[in-house]
């Protein structure tokens, strides 16, 4: 399981969980900085993956994938190479996973033109099989498996081409022998056309050319020699063919114990100018070490020889030395170490003198409005110390702003104020003037709680409303768009998203902390100030729970909000499931069944009805379909049929404000009190403790 993400602040941690489809819990590891965690699954079936990423401020987001796991047969077998000469053998490998019981493989093949294979070998157990072909051309060579069961894999395809290549296959017996004891070389080959001839040659590394140990007679095919020096021994067999074509063969025997070398040097890339150090040390051989360094700058072909090379010192006991590079380019440096018999072991490295480069980079291409980045400052090559400029722009504008001028400062952090792409430019300069730039782009996007602001507040607020018809508003909107969670209410560890102002809009899920924290946002980008409340509330089963809800100041006084409590979970309708009970509430209206903890602000002053009721009256009609008279009197029931006889309204409903009047009062009172001949059907609001709904129908 791979954790990556984008966005956010800061440095990312991960957590990752799995489990079986049909399993309730999840296993897994919690948030640390590993990128990556792995599970063996047991078990054929759905693995449902759950990977959260987090960043330094806390913000989470999860991810949910799912992996089926199967045992079917897969085909794994496998072929040497791809490339061959006529008559070598191809070797292939069957090889199985998954599946039943032992596997079984067949071998085919054919040329690439052809329409079928031609068997090589039918099924068996045994899994490898050697084939050659002397003609040359382009062939495919097919390897089936089967289980036990008779279930086949997918079959392997492999393409070959088989070339009439000669190839030298000459070697030695041993490639480390005793000073005195034969050194036998043997020539062979295949390929080309024809009979082969072979020569030898060999010598040590102090001779100049090869001496000749040829064959008395062409067809003979071994060579011997015995060395009488301890030292390497350069072995060369040559084969032609009867076309006469040749291929050479380069082989080393090592011979008593040569003398040999490790060599080092400080840096394999350096700036013009700098002093580059080379260490070289001796081992076998016979007596005290002398060394010897060159240096030269290669050729266009990558090489230099050694009698083109500057000496930096001659054969000395001094096994160190140190040259100065003045010039761009590679150059080839060299070190040779003798002993008291004149054997000597060279060894050599290539060392890079590059004109100077930048690596700069920024630590994040995508980061939200008012995050940082990072840029650094980075450069190889060149000459001296590089300094460092930091620029930018908007890839719109078309003059570059300067962040910090020309200096040794290898990092500056950057907050952009705007939105869109910029590009970033970071010059390095090196003491020779050399200026070079690299630009990266960064894009900055809006932050998700402005996202979500943009989104809901324009579409239910305006300026004509006043702060208790607002926050009424995005009361309205978070109830009647987010549902209680209640499948991550009874998990012991549920996402964190669900306590997140973005979970609880992204999902429309969310549990208390959800709730709260959109409203916090919501009503703070309105222009309000708010708070959040921790405490304990009774849940769902009658216990106390802890809880999270709001407080938010509107003038001069403060009011409790429970947005959760007014979304009951009982309610499987969005509409139903908006109250009034717990909005704008003083603390001695919600202390019966909310345990403050952590807030000092007194909330005295007793909610809002008439900013409130307002809004009641406009759900019940909206909910009903019938235009909806508020009434507190029974003289507002009077009213409330004049008014509905004047417009002519044949079903309307009143909304009566009483604690203590029952349905049969209500009743009663219109019926006695009210000219017309009605049906009426009283039942309690469903919006707000304390109000009844009356249904009216008049005959």
């Amino acid at each position: 399981m791979y954790g990556s993400a984008v966005g956010g602040i800061g440095n990312y941690t991960y957590a990752y969980y799995y489990k079986q489809a049909d399993a309730d819990k999840w296993g897994g590891y919690g948030f640390s900085s590993a990128k990556s965690k792995s599970f063996k699954p047991i078990k054929e079936t759905t693995y449902n993956i759950c990977i959260k990423v987090k960043d330094s401020s806390g913000t989470i987001d999860v991810k949910y994938l799912d992996v089926d796991v199967k045992n079917n047969i897969v085909n794994t077998s496998r072929i040497e190479k791809y490339n061959f000469s006529c008559g070598e053998p191809i070797n292939m490998y069957g090889s199985a996973t998954g599946g039943s019981g032992i596997y079984s493989y067949a071998f085919t093949y054919k040329q690439k033109d052809e329409d079928s294979f031609r068997l090589i070998r039918n099924y068996s157990s045994d899994s490898e099989e050697s084939f050659s072909i002397k003609d040359e051309g382009e062939y495919i060579f097919r390897i089936t498996a089967q289980d036990s069961n008779g279930v086949f894999a997918d079959e392997k395809l492999f393409e070959v081409k088989v070339e009439n290549t000669l190839v030298n296959d000459s070697y030695v017996e041993s490639e480390a022998i005793a000073k005195g004891e034969e050194l036998i070389m043997h020539g062979s080959a295949h390929g080309g056309s024809g009979e082969y001839t072979y020569k030898f040659f060999y010598k040590k590394p102090e001779d100049e050319k090869y001496n000749s140990k040829q064959s008395l007679e062409d067809d003979e095919t071994t060579a011997v020699i015995k060395p009488n020096t301890e030292s390497i021994y350069y072995i060369l067999v040559r084969v032609t063919d009867s076309y006469g074509k040749t291929v050479d063969k380069y082989l080393e025997v090592k011979v008593g114990t040569p003398i040999t070398s490790t060599s080092s040097v400080n840096s394999y890339s350096v700036k013009i100018g700098n002093t580059l150090k080379i260490d070289c040390q001796g081992k076998g051989g016979t007596g005290e070490y002398e060394y010897k360094f060159l240096y030269g700058k290669v050729d266009k072909s990558g090489d230099i020889a050694l009698k083109d090379m500057t000496v930096i010192s001659d054969f000395s006991s001094k096994n160190t030395a140190s040259v100065q590079l003045d010039e761009f380019g590679e150059y080839k440096v060299v070190s040779i170490v003798r002993d008291s018999n004149g054997s000597q072991d060279v060894k050599y490295h290539i060392v890079k003198v590059s004109e100077l480069s930048n690596a700069s980079k920024i630590s994040k291409t995508l980061i939200e409005r008012g995050a940082s980045i990072s840029i650094y400052g980075r450069s190889a090559g060149g000459k001296g110390t590089v300094k460092y400029a930091y620029q930018y722009k908007l890839v719109t504008d078309t003059s570059w702003k300067t962040l910090k001028s020309y200096s040794t400062k290898t990092s500056y952090v950057f907050t952009p104020t705007e939105l869109g792409t910029y590009e970033i430019r970071i010059l390095a300069k090196d003491e020779l003037g050399t200026i070079v730039p690299k630009i990266v782009n960064l894009t900055v996007k809006k932050p998700k709680s402005e996202e979500i602001t943009d989104a809901v507040l324009p579409s239910i607020l305006n300026d004509r409303m006043n702060d208790f018809e607002k926050v009424i508003a995005i009361h309205d909107w978070i109830v009647s768009n987010v549902e209680y969670d209640m499948e991550h209410y009874y998990n012991e560890v549920p996402p964190e998203w669900d306590s997140t102002a973005e979970g609880a809009y992204d999902h429309r899920k969310a549990l208390c902390g959800g709730y709260s924290k959109l409203f916090r946002l919501l009503a703070n980008t309105a222009g309000f100030e708010v708070k959040i409340v921790i405490g304990e509330a009774y849940g769902v089963g009658g216990t106390k729970e802890s809880h999270e809800w709001n407080r938010i100041k509107i003038g001069d006084n403060w009011y409790n909000v429970d947005v959760t409590m007014d979304d009951p979970i009982s309610s499987n309708t969005k509409i139903n499931n908006l109250r009034y009970n717990y909005l704008l509430v003083p603390d001695s209206a919600i202390s019966a069944s909310h345990f403050i903890s952590n807030t000092s602000e007194d909330c005295t002053a007793p909610q809002p009805m008439d900013k409130i009721e307002p809004a009641i009256v406009a759900h019940v009609s909206r909910d009903t379909g019938r235009q909806t008279y508020l009434c507190k009197t029974n003289s507002d029931i009077d009213s409330a049929f004049k008014n509905a006889s004047s417009g002519n309204l044949k079903q309307f409903q009143i909304l009566y404000k009483s604690s203590e009047t029952s349905a049969s009062k209500i009743s009663t009172y219109i019926k006695s009190h009210t000219n017309a001949n009605v049906s009426i059907a009283p039942s309690l609001c469903t919006y707000a403790e304390g109000y009844w709904n009356v249904k009216v129908v008049l005959l």
